[in-house]
């Protein structure tokens, strides 16, 4: 009874190495090694062919700004899609986000010139719509009385407010005084305004200055 059953096992050991659907078989000769025997009966089988394999063996398309010693798993495209995030911006805390993507590229470009005149100690009167030139002079007699004499040095946008035909930007403008010791290096004092830009006779004009808030060095602030 024992002498039947190993016979039986050893059957069906035989059967189930040679019962592939393919006709051509590989015969074991007890010299070789697994692996050998493997690679025999790869390559007398007949596989389906893979389908899309050229997006198994294609290298992907890396994302701009990831490093290559980074491996692309799908968590990682995920986190780099444009899809997958809203996009973060800095932010100042106390006067506003620095966000400027809604406004108009040609408005924001003359904010930045404006601004700039600002700073280089410029009055820039001919990029002020000229019946609201009253608003330049009204600035600069409230920073002498607040301020006194003073050089801005630069000058931070926030997100601006986008009206129906105009755009109402939060301005930080970083300023020393003249004539003076230079200001702490831990702390810039600097005046908040608002700068209103409007398109007039199809250019980017300023039509308003308006105060925010001010924070000074020798305790005045508002």
């Amino acid at each position: 009874m024992q002498s039947l059953l190993w016979r039986f096992l050893a059957v069906s050991f035989f059967f189930s190495l040679f019962s592939c659907s393919n006709p051509e078989s590989v015969a074991y000769s007890g010299d070789e090694n697994l692996r050998e025997l493997a690679l025999a009966y790869d390559s007398k089988t007949n596989w389906t062919e893979s389908i899309e394999s050229d997006v198994l063996t294609n290298p992907v398309e890396r994302p701009n700004g990831v490093s290559s010693s980074i491996y692309l798993s799908p968590t990682v495209m995920a986190a780099v899609s444009e899809d997958s995030y809203a996009p973060v911006y800095p932010s100042i805390h106390g006067f506003a986000s620095l966000d400027v993507s809604t406004m108009d590229i040609d408005a924001l470009s003359f904010l930045k010139s404006f601004l700039a005149r600002i700073c280089s100690g410029e009055a820039p009167e001919s990029m002020v719509i000229s019946t609201q030139m009253h608003t330049l002079s009204f600035f600069y007699y409230d920073i002498n009385q607040l301020i006194g004499d003073v050089d801005f040095t630069q000058a931070v946008i926030g997100k601006p407010f986008d009206g129906s035909d105009f755009y109402q930007c939060p301005v930080r403008l970083y300023f020393t005084r003249k004539n003076s010791s230079p200001e702490s290096e831990y702390f810039l004092p600097y005046v908040d305004v608002f700068v209103y830009v409007r398109l007039y006779s199809n250019d980017w004009k300023c039509c308003k200055i308006e105060f925010m808030g001010l924070e000074d060095n020798d305790g005045r602030g508002n």
